[in-house]
Parts: C-alpha cells; sequence; structure tokens
C-alpha cells in the first residue's frame, strides 16, 4: 500500500499496482502488525465508488428486481468489480431505481457492456457533490475537518445545527435557505464542476492507448 487512510465506516487503502489491488480485493482478512504482536481480524474489501478504477453508470429498466451480487455475477466477465444501484425519491419514500453504478477494472470506460441480453450504453459516472456537516463547505466530511462548526440552518457559529431555534434559514452562501437546500447556488456549481471533472477525465482517458489486460 502506498497510502492507508482511517474513515467513520473503516480504511481507505490505496495501492500502488493493478495486481496489488486485485490482490487486496480478495482479502478477507488483515494482519495488524505492533512492536510487539500482530493481530488478524476479518474484513470486508470493496473498490472505491470512484478512485483506482473507472465508473460508469446504466440505466435497464427490466432488473429493477434483480440482486446487485446477480447482475454482478453476469458482469464480471466484462471487467466489472462492483454493482451499486441507485435508489430514487417516490411519492415521499425512497424505492430502487432501475440505474447501475459499475465499477470497472480498467482505466478506460467502455461505451457498452451486454447485460440482460443487450447491448446497454455506459455513461460516466458524476458523484453529488460532498458536503461536511460541520462547517457546510463543500468538497469535504466532518471527520476531516478542521474549521469551526457552523449551523447548517442559520449558519451561526454559536450552537449546532440541532439546537438551532431560528425561524428563517440563512445559508453559508447567504441564501435564505439551509445549507442542504437544493436550491442553495453552491451546490449547483459543485454539481457542474463534478460533471465537468468526470467528463474531462473521460475524455482524456479515452484518447490514451488502453493497456493490454492480463488475466491470471
Amino acid at each position: 500500500a502506498v497510502r492507508v487512510g482511517k474513515r467513520p465506516s473503516g480504511l481507505d487503502i490505496e495501492m500502488n499496482t493493478t495486481d496489488g489491488a486485485r490482490k487486496l480485493l480478495k482479502a478477507s482478512s488483515l494482519t495488524i502488525q505492533t512492536k510487539n504482536s500482530s493481530k488478524t481480524i476479518p474484513v470486508t474489501v470493496r473498490p472505491h465508488p470512484t478512485k483506482g478504477f473507472v465508473t460508469g453508470v446504466i440505466t435497464v429498466p427490466d432488473l429493477e428486481d434483480v440482486d446487485e451480487e446477480d447482475i454482478l455475477e453476469e458482469l464480471r466477465d466484462q471487467g466489472v468489480e462492483r454493482v451499486r444501484r441507485l435508489n430514487r425519491r417516490e411519492n415521499g419514500t425512497v424505492a430502487p431505481s432501475d440505474t447501475l453504478v459499475l465499477s470497472f477494472n480498467r482505466e478506460v470506460l467502455p461505451g457498452k457492456v451486454l447485460v440482460a441480453w443487450r447491448s446497454t450504453r455506459v455513461r460516466p459516472y458524476i458523484p453529488n457533490p460532498t458536503r461536511c456537516f460541520r462547517c457546510q463547505a463543500y468538497g469535504h466530511m466532518a471527520s476531516s475537518c478542521r474549521s469551526k462548526e457552523k449551523c447548517g440552518k442559520c449558519s451561526s457559529l454559536e450552537h449546532k445545527t440541532s439546537a438551532c431555534s431560528s425561524a428563517k434559514p440563512r445559508c453559508v452562501c447567504g441564501g435564505e435557505h439551509e445549507a442542504w437546500s437544493r436550491d442553495c447556488p453552491r451546490l449547483a456549481a459543485e454539481k457542474q464542476r463534478a460533471r465537468d471533472r468526470a467528463l474531462g477525465a473521460a475524455a482524456k482517458a479515452a484518447k490514451q492507448p488502453v493497456p493490454e489486460r492480463r488475466d491470471s
């Protein structure tokens, strides 16, 4: 590993070789070595949704009721390492959608995949912007934030969001809405930046020669 980072849900491990990453994905345990002892613990390893693997999106209506694991098994021989279903809001409730996020173990996103006996177009994955619940800024999480805490409802430095009693919202951007509002211009700007990055990276990768894939 070349970098290990802590997350609330586990560890981010970055490898410097493709072979190393593939071996790590197959690991079921991790040995932690200290000065005086070592300890082996069971682990579940998953590819990062946006790092190390090129990530795309497909929409297939016929697969709404099919488990993600079953879809993954069908797509493994096409270089897919992970399948994640996106949800949609329907009448105020969250329901599974027919859109799937696919992580590929390659450097260039394929134009299509064969799934459910049909050729389906793969679109670049554009992740939702990450908003810090501590300072309400975009681009990082609260676990790594070093800024002062701000209320997400009124942007005050005097209390937490959960303790806010203000009747009138005031976003850190100055608008009359909460920090999490979909009407926030900061969110629209961050979404556009994420879109530009994703499409730019996909276009740049597509111009590069695709390395020959070697399966062991």
